[in-house]
């Protein structure tokens, strides 16, 4: 539980570092749109910073070098971030939602049984204590009876939480698969990034390559 409470929390920092957009994101997964009547619109950093260089582009001018290099940077941080958010839905459903469930499900199912265990624990030595000081006294027949109940009640609940405890193995199998298919979203989002950047990165290079060929034919001319 303890281990699961921590990966999950940990992945929700990776999805989304900055912790008030993660309690934010956090706030619209867990309540319906419908009840609220508003949707989660935040940008990611890289779509506000795209919104940035795109506007103070078009101020520079689109026929400047400068301002036509902002308006494509912008484009492709803006792009950067819808991948982003991609990425984290991708995240969210694959690995962080189903132990969230997890949690709030079998292992609490697990940890109420386990609680109930040890009290009746706690009944079952207390019967036995009970036993061994009522054993000349007219009350030891009762309290041998309660003993008998306690040691069954306790019999059962302990075969009970022993069986949840073993389903755990195919919850592990099932989280194997989660955690898959997080590692498939990271995937995805670093290879759609990396191609998104190699196209800009292309495109500024040639753009370079254009200013020192105009250079050289501007130097020619003096």
């Amino acid at each position: 539980k303890g281990y699961t409470e921590k990966i999950k929390a940990n992945c929700e920092a990776v999805l989304v570092p900055n912790p008030a957009a993660r309690a934010e994101s956090l706030f619209f997964d867990n309540v319906p749109v419908d009840k609220i009547g508003i949707k989660n619109e935040r940008l990611t950093n890289s779509e506000y910073l795209g919104t940035d260089m795109v506007e103070a582009g078009n101020e520079f001018g689109v026929g400047t070098p400068y301002g036509s290099a902002l308006i494509r940077v912008g484009q492709t941080q803006s792009r950067l971030g819808e991948v982003e958010k991609e990425y984290i839905r991708n995240g969210n459903e694959g690995m962080i939602a189903p132990l969230q469930r997890f949690l709030d499900g079998e292992m609490k199912n697990i940890s109420r049984e386990r609680k109930v265990l040890e009290n009746k624990r706690l009944d079952l030595d207390a019967c036995k204590n009970k036993v061994r000081k009522a054993r000349h006294l007219a009350t030891q027949p009762q309290s041998e009876n309660e003993l008998r109940i306690c040691q069954a009640e306790f019999d059962r609940q302990a075969e009970i939480t022993k069986l949840l405890m073993e389903g755990l193995a195919q919850t592990q199998t099932n989280h194997l698969r989660h955690l898959k298919d997080f590692v498939q979203a990271q995937v995805k989002y670093y290879d759609e990034a990396h191609c998104v950047m190699q196209e800009l990165h292309r495109e500024l290079s040639g753009l370079r390559s254009e200013e020192r060929r105009v250079g050289k034919e501007c130097r020619s001319r003096w």
